[in-house]
């Protein structure tokens, strides 16, 4: 009978300090809730932390711990707390954790999308949507989630939009791109084309002036040839001239000396002073060579 008192005495004992071990958890998980009400996300974790280390394996302290580094942002920690909460708690908390695990990679795949990576965006999201359906199938009934999974799909939709919409700027882009080459390769021959054309051009301009100077100059030369062979007939006529004066004037010295014998020698002198001089001969000017100018540059 004795033993038996004992015993039962040692029971009632584990059972008063199994039931202040309970209280005391649950006293740091009441102050720690508190301060997570108020936003107070720091001193939250600190406490829930704090208590954890005294009651190690608690799936509602994992649970709670989950939820704050969640609400600072810290989604991957958050991630940990919340499958160490699935393995340890019961079929209500797995649910819960498993839905809390689908938030976190939506919330993932936003930062994900802000740095242009929309591939991993979706994969995230996909991920995402696999927890929902865990914790669907832990609470059917639960509308929350059914609506997480078509609000998370209606987002990846809205991704792959965002990357059809890109691969098409993309596209045009490229084709913009292709085009204001080809237009610079095009000016660029166009460029080509035009500076032969000038040189072309230059060249037969060179050259049309060299054949204008080549025909002005042979020009010249005929126009001198011409004068020179004009004046050789000139002083051929003049010659003549000179040749028929001369005669003249031997006829007219023969006449004058035939008359002068007539005459007296007051008038056979007044006759000789009105014959012309023989060495009055019309001479012409000399020829002009033709002028062919400086040639224009203007290159």
């Amino acid at each position: 009978m004795k033993y038996r008192v004992v015993f039962i005495v040692i029971i009632c004992g584990l059972l008063g300090v199994t039931d202040l071990y309970a209280q005391s958890m649950r006293s740091a998980v009441k102050e720690a809730n508190k301060l997570y009400d108020q936003e107070q996300y720091d001193e939250a974790l600190q406490k829930y932390m704090d208590t954890e280390v005294e009651h190690p394996g608690e799936p509602i302290l994992d649970f709670n711990i989950g939820n704050t580094l969640y609400q600072q942002g810290r989604y991957d920690e958050a991630v940990e707390h919340y499958h160490k909460t699935a393995l340890n708690g019961d079929n209500q908390l797995r649910a819960q954790a498993n839905y809390n695990i689908g938030n976190s990679y939506y919330k993932k795949a936003l930062q994900t999308e802000s740095t242009g990576k929309l591939d991993e965006s979706i994969e995230q999201m996909r991920e995402g949507i696999e927890y929902y359906k865990s914790a669907l199938k832990q609470q059917p009934e639960d509308t929350d989630i059914k609506y997480n999974i078509e609000f998370v799909q209606q987002e990846i939709k809205r991704l792959l939009d965002k990357i059809k919409e890109q691969q098409q700027q993309q596209q045009q882009q490229g084709q913009q791109q292709q085009q204001g080459e080809q237009g610079e390769q095009q000016e660029g021959q166009q460029g080509q084309g035009q500076q032969q054309q000038g040189e072309q051009g230059q060249q037969g301009q060179d050259k049309q002036q060299g054949q204008q100077g080549e025909e002005e100059k042979q020009q010249g030369q005929q126009g001198q040839e011409d004068q020179e062979s004009q004046k050789e007939k000139e002083q051929g006529k003049a010659f003549q001239a000179d040749n028929d004066s001369s005669q003249d004037q031997q006829q007219q010295g023969q006449q004058g000396k035939k008359e002068a014998e007539e005459l007296t020698e007051q008038e056979a002198a007044r006759l000789l002073d009105t014959l012309p001089e023989a060495d009055k001969r019309k001479k012409g000017q000399p020829p002009r060579k033709g002028y062919l100018g400086e040639v224009e540059k203007n290159w």
